[in-house]
């Protein structure tokens, strides 16, 4: 059984499901962590951390890793009753000069139970901030809580050819060039595209172009000879500061794979501060609501303008914040723009001005896209 990492980033960058409070979840009826699935930057040195981290809080720790590597290594009684078991996947991104870590648990049906992220300069400390929510809770399996569930009421894993994960792109230039997040296609083997277009959808393959790590924004290309090059793209790409108390909204496929289908969202706010996390000046603070399949989307203001890409939450992860969001400035992806071989032409098209919400929102929508990797 595989369970894939659901997220989209973590605190500044990721993908993913909404977290649940602590307090209202019941682990005493779980009495192993498998720990199933481990990405990103030293993944092996991060297995090593959660697995002291949670041997040292008091749980038993299954790792799919030496000794044990498959499923039929688990203890006898797990394998007879996998619902005793929760399988915890990890994804630890390197942001100069940070780690950032997110964590989801997943029960044996696939439900998400738990999701949490951390950010550290420490790749260790990272990995604990991540695991705070279980190191600090008051553990101890109670064996009674969990009935065996028949074969008829679990959940189908989707199987090797499914898309693992989602994230939201746009275009940058009318011949097939989109803009997204570095974390939505890090490491993945296949990308595809889909968007609206004259009322049909067009679906694509496309593959990375260009990356800016350390900002996290990376730029693809729909890699087909059938695409057929956009007229013009109706927005403006403007790379003045917004200033704070701006209203803003962005576009996006959150959760798409999963929960909230595949319609595209749209979700509004106000810039809260000219710099993100730390006091990072490459990114907006923002109030508008982000999760997980959000990532890389574009984030307009009022009038149509691009100033912005939609990145990351922290997101009451840490259990000390309340909607703080960030995306990151358009000026850092015109930086990535002018070092591409070929000249892009960027948009410039103030026409959506003097429109209502309503028409910008529909007009948009199409240079929007879905973005799906595995």
């Amino acid at each position: 059984m595989k369970h894939f990492t659901l997220i989209f980033l973590c605190l500044l960058f990721f993908l993913n499901l909404k977290s649940q409070s602590i307090r209202n979840i019941n682990l005493n009826q779980y009495k192993y962590i498998v720990i199933d699935e481990i990405s990103g930057n030293y993944p092996g040195e991060a297995r090593k951390d959660v697995v002291k981290i949670l041997q040292k809080a008091g749980y038993n720790v299954v790792n799919l890793s030496k000794p044990l590597k498959t499923h039929e290594d688990y203890p006898a009684d797990l394998e007879e009753n996998k619902n005793i078991g929760l399988f915890l996947s990890l994804n630890r991104v390197t942001s100069y000069p940070h780690f950032l870590v997110s964590i989801t648990l997943q029960n044996n049906n696939n439900q998400l139970i738990l999701e949490r992220s951390g950010a550290s300069s420490s790749s260790t400390r990272s990995v604990k901030m991540a695991l705070n929510s279980l190191i600090n809770y008051n553990y101890k399996y109670d064996g009674t809580l969990n009935p065996i569930v028949s074969n008829e009421d679990k959940i189908k894993i989707p199987n090797s050819n499914s898309w693992e994960a989602n994230g939201t792109g746009f275009f940058i230039d009318s011949k097939g060039y989109i803009a997204t997040n570095y974390h939505v296609v890090n490491n993945v083997s296949e990308i595809e595209v889909e968007f609206n277009r004259n009322g049909s959808k067009q679906i694509y393959q496309a593959k990375v172009i260009k990356s800016d790590t350390r900002n996290d924004i990376a730029i693809i290309k729909i890699n087909s000879d059938d695409f057929i090059p956009f007229d013009t793209l109706p927005y403006f790409f403007k790379i003045d500061l917004a200033d704070v108390g701006s209203s803003v909204f962005t576009l996006g496929f959150p959760m798409a794979l999963s929960l909230m289908g595949e319609d595209i969202k749209f979700t509004d706010g106000k810039i809260s501060s000219k710099t993100g996390f730390l006091g990072d000046i490459n990114s907006y603070q923002i109030s508008v609501p982000i999760q997980p399949g959000n990532s890389g989307g574009p984030l307009f203001d009022f009038d149509g303008n691009l100033i912005g890409i939609t990145s990351a939450t922290v997101n009451r992860k840490l259990d000390l914040t309340e909607n703080v969001n960030y995306a990151i400035k358009s000026g850092y992806l015109v930086n990535l723009v002018d070092v591409l071989d070929v000249k892009l032409q960027l948009p410039n098209n103030l026409s959506l001005a003097t429109k209502p919400l309503t028409d910008k929102i529909k007009i948009l929508s199409d240079f929007v896209v879905l973005i799906k990797t595995k």
